[in-house]
């Protein structure tokens, strides 16, 4: 197949939304790169109230064969914003990156996409990134995992679905958004699904060496203690839809996941005797959703108590 500039070969996805300290860094750092094939970059501000919309115009108009904007009339949130980013893509390949981190190889995309190119079968590829706090300080290098192999198969990522990160990530577009799009779109977790899509029927290539920075901005103590409860619902909710996807010990995993957050989400914020009471609830909870939505309803009551006593087990055993 040949490629062109209305038929790139990569897409650079950007997602920003009032991220005027930092999508200066995030969008040089894309121009920079050195590659020989044809490309476009894509960015969708989710209606930014800053300075962010001004300053993606101006890069716009330095490289208008280059970089195509998604004008947002209103807030789509996270999910919507960023998915609708990946729809518009044209490229064989995406690669990701937020509005407030940024690529420290110029040659980064080469890289991926060249070792993506010799192996047929694979469609997801990741690196190493760098941690940085407020002070732009290296805090730590993911994933923080030893000697992982070059070629990473999927239990390593229903283990650990967060070991790639978004700005190391680059994907065959069409493919991936084709099994994206079995998934739920309204739940903000949506990143943790990608390693695990890309390594559904083939291994996902990894690459040892630093090539993005991700700022670590977040204040965990400023984050309510319903926030966290819904962020755990919401994580509990996808490791269901993976438990699904998946068979025999990987299932056993993903709804082990499921129960960690289905019980934070439930107990983590109440005082210590609230707790059997609220086991109850989700109990409760459980048994009145469509369970076969999740598992197959040949083996609903295996993998119903395999989920309840994982949950149990949190409640007797955590303090």
């Amino acid at each position: 197949m040949s490629f062109s500039k209305s038929n790139p070969l990569i897409s650079v996805a950007v997602a920003c939304y009032n991220q005027e300290q930092f999508i200066r860094d995030a969008l040089d750092s894309i121009v920079a790169q050195e590659h020989d094939f044809p490309w476009e970059i894509l960015i969708a501000d989710d209606a930014s109230t800053d300075k962010t919309p001004e300053i993606i115009r101006e890069y716009q108009e330095q490289h208008a064969q280059t970089i195509r904007i998604l004008p947002r009339q209103k807030n789509l949130g996270c999910p919507k914003n960023g998915l609708d980013l990946l729809e518009q893509c044209k490229g064989k390949y995406v690669a990701l990156l937020d509005g407030d981190d940024y690529w420290t190889d110029n040659h980064k995309l080469q890289k991926q996409v060249t070792a993506m190119e010799g192996e047929e079968s694979c469609i997801f590829s990741f690196h190493q990134c760098e941690c940085i706090d407020h002070e732009g300080n290296i805090t730590k290098i993911l994933p923080e995992v030893e000697q992982l192999p070059h070629k990473v198969e999927l239990e390593r990522f229903i283990k650990n679905a967060y070991m790639a990160h978004t700005s190391t990530m680059i994907f065959e577009r069409e493919g991936f958004n084709k099994t994206l799009r079995q998934f739920s779109t309204s739940n903000k977790t949506y990143d943790m699904l990608f390693p695990i899509i890309g390594s559904l029927h083939a291994p996902a290539l990894f690459i040892e060496t630093p090539m993005s920075r991700y700022r670590v901005l977040s204040n965990e103590n400023a984050i309510t203690a319903k926030k966290k409860s819904e962020v755990h619902s919401m994580a509990a909710h996808r490791w269901l839809e993976i438990a699904r996807r998946v068979e025999g010990e990987l299932k056993d995993v993903a709804l082990d996941k499921a129960a960690t957050k289905f019980y934070h989400a439930s107990t983590g914020y109440l005082e210590e005797q609230q707790k059997w009471k609220s086991f109850t609830h989700l109990i409760h909870h459980y048994l009145h959703r469509k369970w076969d939505h999740y598992v197959d309803p040949s083996m609903r009551s295996q993998h119903l108590r395999t989920l309840l006593s994982s949950i149990f087990r949190r409640v007797v055993h955590t303090p």
